[in-house]
């Protein structure tokens, strides 16, 4: 290699990877349910032997299904330099069809499997039933147009998370 090679190789910048998007200026944000759907299909990666606890482990192998709740927001608007939301909706990129990708954030809850059947348990342990009490209300379908704070978490890199705060 030719020392005008080497240099021109040198000289190739070095960026940040992904976007500039800042998730932090949305914690504490006031946002509404758009939609709530059940994922019957969902992979139940926690039912290897029982654990010290008792509880199941971790099964990387798993290939048993079960319930889910996914809860979704509206999509997020752009926030002006205060802090305010505008009418311009957030987009972070274009999906595989070439249509802006928005932003929304969205929650995933399990459901419990009783005596064959999938239902919503009231054990303390139970985020779901936390969090439909939390919005006021006492079947899934009540939770659309009900009002979540965002809140943001770390990442295992530099990037936070929006989430919804349960």
């Amino acid at each position: 290699m030719d020392e005008t090679q080497k240099t021109e190789l040198d000289q190739i910048d070095i960026v940040e990877g992904g976007s500039n998007f800042d998730a932090t200026v949305y914690k504490g944000f006031k946002t509404k349910i758009a939609d709530v759907r059940i994922d019957k299909e969902a992979i139940n990666y926690y039912n290897g032997p029982s654990g010290s606890d008792g509880r199941p482990t971790y099964n990387p192998e798993s290939t048993e299904t079960m319930w889910k709740a996914i809860v979704e927001t509206e999509t997020l608007p752009v926030l002006d330099e205060l802090g305010n939301p505008t009418n311009e909706k957030l987009v972070l990129g274009t999906n595989e069809d070439g249509t802006p990708k928005h932003v929304t954030v969205s929650a995933r809850f399990n459901f419990t499997n009783k005596d064959g059947h999938w239902v919503i348990s009231k054990a303390p342990s139970a985020k779901l039933w936390k969090f439909m009490r939390k919005q006021g209300v006492t079947k899934l379908s009540e939770l659309i147009g009900t009002i979540v704070v965002l809140d943001v978490e770390p990442g295992n890199d530099d990037r936070m998370w929006l989430r919804i705060s349960i």
